[in-house]
């Protein structure tokens, strides 16, 4: 499973790795008390109509990324009853997978980091990129451990790590 601390109030994303595909399916749950849905989607749209009443308005999911195998949810407004187990259920042609987050909210000024299968999590306040000649340099700053960044040619999937 993969641990991630954040700040009460602050916004997260809990990392998903799905299969590349243009039919996905993923419904992320809060598995805490119960499995409580957080947030689905099939049908290349949201799917709304089950989620707990404890996170309406304030998920997401990246979804012109989806289709590259990035099933993320973005939480926003972090409470402390958002602490706990998520899981992240996707199925696509090619079969299925369920991933595991542990999500610990703090009221202290401390941001826990642990990376577990090559995912990270980190509160990235600014991006930044430029077209230099003809290289393209995207910058940030503070994140650990290093990410591995994922490049895509002519919607070939090539993984680059730095």
């Amino acid at each position: 499973a993969f641990s991630l601390g954040v700040l009460e109030v602050q916004n997260c994303i809990l990392p998903c790795n799905v299969d590349p595909s243009s039919d996905t399916i993923i419904h992320w749950d809060h598995l805490t008390s119960g499995e409580h849905n957080v947030h689905s989607y099939y049908d290349t749209e949201d799917q709304l109509g089950r989620q707990d009443q404890q996170f309406k308005g304030r998920t997401s999911l990246f979804q012109d990324l989806i289709s590259r195998g990035n099933g993320s949810l973005r939480l926003t407004g972090v409470k402390i009853q958002d602490e706990g187990r998520y899981s992240c259920y996707s199925s696509t042609e090619r079969g299925s997978r369920k991933t595991f987050i542990q999500l610990k909210v703090e009221d202290l000024p401390l941001l826990f980091l642990m990376c577990l299968f090559g995912w990270f999590a980190a509160l990235i306040t600014e991006v930044s990129i430029k077209l230099v000649e003809n290289r393209i340099i995207c910058s940030s700053e503070w994140i650990y451990p290093q990410p591995e960044l994922t490049h895509f040619l002519s919607n070939k999937m090539l993984i680059h790590t730095l």
